[in-house]
């Protein structure tokens, strides 16, 4: 009697050990499959680490035309989230474009592509088909403004943001993309103007953030320029984000803004805010009274303001405009490698740790009962 007894048991313990090693490897397929789902794939990864490459090669060799890659890309990047956010997914995120950064991006893509056009207009058909557009008679400021933005919000925000030059993930490239290339790209105008007003004449020659004559320079200058700038946008989505935009969440109408979002995964802007609730609904409720969003909006353009004050000190000093690159670049590579590492090292072993203990706690429950 023994003998069988054992064997049923040893058959048990084989089939318990089948069953683990089956839950164990649909882990790691599903795992794997959400990786994948995020954007890892060769093309992807070969896509992202190309663009890097090139934008430093043409720092180095041909830094008057870097601005063409950035708008290039930016017509690409900013286009392929477009397609893929603006469809009717669940939750659909297309709203997160009207946020300051998107918006400003999106101007300054559009400015770069437009010159692009104008420069191949101008060598090959004379400017038949696109009619001189001198920035530096309609709007001489735009260059200042550009150069404002570039070492203000925007830089700030891939600090603040805790942004990861990851290569693989279009979302979280994308949010690199806009928030330090115009950094990068705006200093290369700055370190090499001569060459720039040079290789495109008549197209960036009175702009005054490309070289400037410093007049009307002065800090309150600056930042009166900058701010009212910013107002532009503020104004139009702070009404917005009262009227409709505070309403929006992904239980209530399957749509998520930046707003909501950043309340439900960050504590403390939660309790800046005065938004209490243990649960998403009970957030996501709370957060779209008046009250805690127009702090938001106030606290935004606060903050924002504030950075303008850093980035005229960048203005004034082109050398600290380059410190500020190498940091944003510094702390986006980390985050990056921060992540990277904990994909290859941490995350598979954690959540198999969590299934095993998950497991374990309900055999011993079920032996208990």
């Amino acid at each position: 009697m023994s003998a069988p007894s054992s064997l049923t048991k040893q058959s048990k313990v084989n089939s318990q050990f089948q069953l683990g090693l089956s839950e164990a490897l649909q882990l790691v397929q599903g795992e794997a499959a959400r990786v994948a789902e995020k954007g890892l794939t060769a093309f992807s990864f070969f896509y992202g680490f190309s663009i890097c490459l090139l934008t430093s090669y043409l720092i180095g060799a041909f830094p008057e035309s870097v601005w063409i890659v950035y708008g290039l890309q930016a017509i690409v990047i900013l286009g392929y989230r477009l397609y893929c956010d603006l469809p009717k997914t669940n939750p659909s995120r297309w709203m997160y474009f009207c946020d300051f950064c998107w918006i400003a991006n999106f101007t300054f893509a559009f400015l770069a592509f437009f010159m692009l056009l104008q420069v191949l207009d101008r060598k090959y058909f004379n400017s038949l088909i696109f009619p001189v557009l001198s920035l530096s008679q309609k709007a001489p400021w735009l260059g200042r403004v550009v150069v404002l933005f570039s070492t203000g919000p925007l830089g700030w925000s891939a600090i603040g943001l805790r942004n990861k030059l990851l290569l693989h993930d279009i979302q979280n490239f994308s949010a690199t993309f806009i928030h330090l290339w115009p950094c990068i790209i705006t200093l290369t105008f700055r370190t090499h103007p001569d060459q720039v007003l040079e290789a495109y004449p008549g197209l960036f020659d009175g702009l005054t953030g490309i070289k400037d004559n410093n007049i009307d320079a002065d800090f309150f200058h600056l930042m009166k320029l900058a701010s009212s700038s910013y107002f532009v946008w503020w104004i139009p989505f702070t009404i917005w984000m009262l009227v409709h935009g505070r309403h929006q969440s992904i239980e209530k109408t399957s749509r998520d803004t930046v707003y909501m979002d950043l309340i439900q995964s960050n504590r403390v802007v939660r309790k800046v805010l005065g938004i209490k609730g243990a649960s998403y609904s009970e957030i996501a409720k709370n957060g779209s009274e008046f009250s805690p969003c127009m702090k938001y909006m106030c606290a935004h353009a606060t903050l924002v303001n504030i950075t303008f004050c850093f980035a005229t000190l960048c203005y004034k000093s082109i050398r600290l405009h380059f410190i500020f690159c190498l940091l944003c670049l510094g702390c986006t590579l980390y985050n990056a490698s921060m992540h990277y590492a904990y994909l290859m090292t941490q995350n598979l072993p954690k959540k198999l740790a969590k299934e095993i203990q998950k497991r374990k706690t309900s055999y011993n429950n079920n032996k208990k009962n």
